[in-house]
């Protein structure tokens, strides 16, 4: 997730909210409330166990991860579940399952003014989302966009799991194979457990994972100690961490000698335990988005040396190209903001991507509300007298419509200045027309005409920047020049 105070920062609440926004503590000490989406390093960094900036808002999963792995203090959260609305500081706050890692939220916020904000933090799409009890209209969409480019493409989500499977299932000789399967400290537990209940075996974890992180997913210990072991010698499929069997960036790279290292060293234990069957080769299956975004990835997606294989399956918890566009057309927000982006240059790519799928006239809307003093206007300015307010709107009116026409056009050679000038001088004649009553009804006196002839003078500063069109004058004769013509005239 990017560092832009932008990517956090929830506009017009106070503080502001910051979602994920540790790092900028500094940057924004008013905030007191801030709000973490889910436990993975890139949307908890900056938070310590010496947090005591303000109140920390997430799910329990997510709350008891937080304290028990970084320390902080307990009093500093206030746990939300799913699907429930929460007044905080007078903005109305609910948080929706993400379907990312365990405890992941998307989070909705409403604004006493009537918009929504919703932050997505990490999640992947998928078409019931639309049905949670969104509140329109929303103006901002704070948008995962780990996968924000139309080359990430990648299998639905129960396709990709299915492949893992079977890419299991034909590659367990009699047993004989070891399974190393990369994750992250957590998620990718939609992936692992249903290719152990296919095997029907345990999934083999470090026992810090057991005894720490599973903790707070797993509450239960019956359940998770039926799901997980740390007994090396009760199953052949093994959690490992996310590069063990390869390295990903810029490009796929197997490394064959951590999954036969690792081989040797579990026959090494089977040695120890007369009667047990020794394992022949080692399969490292590595569940990435990135799997098939290069042609050498896609061509090397399985790869082979000696005892050991690795295969890619086009698996992540985070949404693909297509599904975000999915649930942006579906969400119709005003804007798009990403939250994950490399630069400048690569953001404002993802921000012109996306705005075909947002509710344009939303934006126009806004723009001529605006434009014409509506919408958000203090009660003290609608109550004035009749009489003012309506030469204020007269005015305004011909202001805006003038305005917004020379907003959506532009002009890009010198010699159209002059077509412009007229265009904008018929659609200003136009806009008096429109508002002709409110003329008529208020004072006749001078400070209500409004002289918008652009015969006798060049046009002014709406066209700042371009060139002014060009009126020719008729120049006075001198004196002699006229006296001369007499004289001719009079022979």
């Amino acid at each position: 997730m990017n560092n832009s105070f932008a990517c956090h920062a929830i506009p017009n609440t106070p503080g502001p909210f910051l979602v994920d926004g540790f790092k900028l503590i500094t940057k924004s000490p008013s905030t007191k409330h801030f709000f973490l989406s889910h436990f993975h390093g890139d949307h908890y960094g900056g938070l310590r166990d010496t947090f005591d900036a303000g109140i920390i808002y997430c799910t329990p999963t997510t709350r008891a991860l937080a304290i028990r792995v970084l320390g902080v203090n307990p009093n500093r959260f206030i746990a939300l579940d799913f699907n429930v609305r929460t007044n905080i500081a007078g903005i109305y706050v609910t948080l929706f399952d993400a379907n990312h890692c365990p405890g992941a939220a998307l989070l909705q916020f409403e604004l006493p003014n009537g918009t929504t904000h919703i932050h997505t933090g990490d999640f992947r799409f998928y078409p019931k989302m639309l049905s949670y009890n969104w509140k329109s209209p929303i103006d901002t969409i704070f948008l995962d966009t780990t996968y924000g480019k139309p080359i990430h493409q990648f299998l639905p989500q129960n396709e990709a799991i299915q492949l893992a499977i079977d890419t299991c299932k034909d590659n367990n000789s009699n047993g004989r194979t070891l399974f190393l399967i990369g994750a992250y400290n957590i998620g990718k537990e939609k992936l692992v457990l249903p290719i152990g209940q296919e095997l029907k075996v345990k999934i083999g974890v470090e026992p810090n994972k057991m005894n720490g992180q599973l903790t707070c997913i797993y509450p239960d210990s019956d359940l998770r100690e039926s799901l997980f072991t740390i007994d090396s010698h009760e199953t052949n499929v093994h959690v490992c961490r996310m590069n063990f069997c390869g390295e990903m960036w810029p490009f796929f790279r197997p490394n064959f000698i951590n999954m036969e290292t690792f081989l040797d060293q579990m026959n090494q234990l089977v040695d120890e335990n007369q009667g047990e069957m020794k394992y022949e080769r080692v399969c490292g299956i590595i569940p990435t988005g990135w799997a098939g975004t290069s042609k050498w990835n896609r061509e090397h997606a399985t790869s082979q040396k000696g005892r050991a294989t690795v295969v890619l399956i086009p698996y992540s918890e985070h949404s693909s190209y297509s599904e975000l566009t999915s649930f942006v057309k579906g969400m119709k927000p005003r804007h798009v903001e990403p939250i994950v982006f490399s630069d400048a240059n690569d953001r404002h790519a993802i921000l012109n991507r996306f705005a075909g799928f947002c509710d344009r006239n939303s934006n126009k809307r806004k723009f001529f509300n605006q434009m014409m003093g509506g919408g958000g206007g203090s009660k003290s300015s609608k109550s004035k007298s009749s009489k003012r307010s309506s030469s204020t709107s007269s005015s305004s009116s011909i202001s805006s419509s003038t305005t917004a026409l020379l907003v959506e056009k532009k002009v890009k050679k010198e010699g159209e200045a002059e077509r412009f000038a007229r265009e904008i001088k018929e659609a200003t004649r136009a806009s008096m027309m429109t508002c002709s009553s409110s003329l008529s009804s208020s004072s006749s006196s001078p400070d209500n005409v409004i002289d918008l002839s652009l015969d006798e003078s060049p046009v002014s500063s709406p066209l700042s920047g371009l060139p002014s069109p060009k009126i020719k004058q008729k120049k006075k004769e001198s004196p002699k020049k006229k006296q001369a013509k007499l004289s001719f005239f009079n022979k």
